[in-house]
């Protein structure tokens, strides 16, 4: 977060002081990786991800059949320093299997599942430095999604270069934008 700070008289930016968010974001992960034989291996992942939303921070609670605005804020609480307010938490897992056509050659494939838990609010259609750093909270949901990958790598006999092309696929949901 930061401040704007309007610079001189004329100055169309208003004053505001965007208040600090503290977070904790834990995980664990676990994996393992399968020899099927000389050529094919698989290798699975979980990782569960958890995240709590901390005070010292205000926070409102808005009326749910319309969009947030200060119009339709319903309460507004005060979350004393080191309270958690919020948590989100969910399992993410990984996929991937890999064929080896030869010595240099190989395919590769894969799948995972993620949650982000900071998002970075970009203004996109005026020029001026208004991103915005933002932790999920009581109203700001996780970005989570899926991607599926699949590529072709081939290293030189010498091992001194290395080649490859990937095509990936990718859902995104809660993603933030500026209204």
């Amino acid at each position: 977060p930061g401040t704007y700070e309007p610079i001189g008289a004329n100055s169309h930016i208003l004053y505001d002081d965007i208040q600090t968010e503290k977070a904790l974001e834990t995980a664990i992960f676990a994996d393992d990786e399968w020899e099927i034989s000389d050529k094919f291996s698989v290798n699975f992942g979980l990782r569960w991800s958890m995240f709590n939303a901390i005070g010292p921070r205000e926070y409102s609670t808005y009326d749910p059949t319309q969009l947030p605005s200060a119009s339709t804020i319903e309460t507004t609480e005060q979350a004393e320093k080191g309270k958690i307010f919020k948590t989100y938490q969910a399992p993410e897992f990984r996929l991937s299997g890999r064929y080896m056509i030869n010595e240099d050659m190989s395919i590769k494939a894969g799948f995972n599942t993620m949650h982000q838990y900071i998002h970075k609010v970009s203004n996109s259609t005026i020029m001026s430095p208004t991103d915005i750093w933002k932790l999920s909270d009581n109203n700001i949901k996780p970005q989570s999604g899926w991607q599926i990958a699949s590529g072709y790598y081939y290293q030189t006999p010498d091992r001194i270069y290395e080649m490859s092309a990937e095509i990936y696929y990718k859902r995104m949901k809660d993603y933030l934008t500026y209204r």
